[in-house]
């Protein structure tokens, strides 16, 4: 999310790396401390624990039902105050929609307020953690898990012009389905097997965590397979490697990583379109 949230006036970052290893001790004392203040469920999210070592961590926390946006900041705001009295006010800051926290890696001497050894943590409100977690997974080896998300906001896009109803997703948050009258035909939800569903993806949560494993899934729709590379001009939908062009812009390894993953047409496609931009 927000990575380097905690650093001195001099800008020298006040936590660390997390080994792999580390992870459960941690988590297992956070759970612990979160259970306190009613936080019945905690899942990591995104690609921590699945790399040797890890920046921040990303954890939804939740059962936290729905709520107004009024209710939702004072639900944070108690929630930030009552960790404060318990790690320290120093350790936590509310920023937009996340509690970032500066907790101690469980097995490592720690001491005042600059110790380094601690990791950057950062809460997610969810009203169903587990199904956060499948909704905003990482990989931590190949492509990143941010364009999974993003063939998954791709097919929704695909599937509006297909239907004339209006798909969105969002991270978190899920999908939701309108009709062309603005009638909303499925509440949002994450609930993973309804966003398979609803976007005719005929698989199980299980076998889509990966972008090669939905990739595989998505191209038995011809229509897709063909948007992916060409995108659908009358519905002014560009191809995939420029609707993921802000990720990819200042990532050169992600965006050879995509143009290799999505095959030989794609790569001459990409390399005919550097040509004429070089002209």
């Amino acid at each position: 999310m927000s990575g380097n949230v905690f650093k001195t006036p001099e800008g020298i970052a006040l936590t660390t790396k997390i080994k792999r290893e580390e992870i459960p001790a941690t988590l297992t004392n956070l759970e612990r401390i979160l259970r306190e203040f009613g936080v019945e469920e905690i899942a990591m999210i995104g690609s921590g624990g699945k790399k040797p070592e890890s920046g921040d961590l990303d954890i939804a926390i939740g059962p936290v039902l729905s709520m107004d946006d009024g209710e939702r900041q004072l639900y944070k705001q108690n929630l930030k105050t009552q960790l404060q009295r318990v790690i320290g006010q120093q350790n936590v800051v509310l920023v937009g929609d996340n509690i970032h926290l500066r907790f101690p890696i469980t097995g490592r001497e720690t001491d005042g307020a600059t110790d380094p050894d601690h990791v950057q943590i950062d809460l997610m409100l969810s009203q169903d953690p587990s199904n956060t977690a499948w909704l905003m997974a990482g990989t931590g080896v190949g492509l990143k898990g941010v364009f999974r998300n993003l063939l998954l906001a791709f097919i929704a896009k695909v599937r509006s012009v297909q239907t004339g109803k209006t798909y969105t997703l969002k991270y978190p948050g899920g999908i939701q389905v309108i009709d062309s009258s603005g009638e909303v035909l499925v509440q949002r939800t994450e609930v993973p097997q309804t966003i398979l569903s609803q976007l005719s993806l005929n698989a199980t949560p299980e076998q889509l965590l990966t972008f090669a494993d939905l990739l595989a899934v998505a191209e038995r729709d011809p229509e897709i397979r063909d948007a992916l590379r060409r995108g659908v001009p009358a519905a002014k939908v560009p191809d995939f490697i420029n609707y993921a062009a802000r990720y990819t812009k200042n990532d050169i390894n992600s965006y050879n990583l995509l143009v290799k993953t999505l095959g030989d047409e794609t790569l001459v496609r990409e390399a005919i379109r550097h040509i004429l931009k070089l002209l």
